[in-house]
């Protein structure tokens, strides 16, 4: 079933500046058929190789977009949403907090105290 995934916009400028095919309706199709990828292992494996990050996974890079925004201050229930989790207990998997954001919330609890 589609959903609706909300994309940043430094992510619609790089998807706005992909080469695009005369009469080919897709955004990444192979190259070679200008059809679209039936397995992405071997495009991903290309392409992490080329990049040389040999034990990166795609779900490594959900995990580290999640944490990001969890991190930039985004509630769990927003990350949770765009993620497309249906309780807020999947989401929290994903919540590696920065120490510089525990420390903010330390801090801002101390302040709230009156100390």
């Amino acid at each position: 079933m589609p959903r609706y995934v909300p994309l940043s916009q430094a992510a619609i400028d790089i998807i706005e500046a992909l080469p695009r095919w005369d009469g080919c309706p897709w955004l990444l199709p192979n190259p070679a058929k200008r059809k679209p990828y039936a397995d992405l292992k071997r495009p991903w494996d290309t392409a992490r190789d080329a990049a040389g990050l040999a034990d990166l996974h795609i779900h490594d890079l959900r995990h580290s977009a999640a944490s990001f925004m969890i991190n930039a201050g985004i509630d769990l229930y927003a990350v949770g949403c765009i993620l497309g989790h249906a309780d807020h207990q999947s989401t929290m998997r994903y919540s590696h907090l920065a120490n510089e954001t525990l420390m903010a919330a330390v801090e801002a609890g101390a302040k709230q105290m009156h100390i």
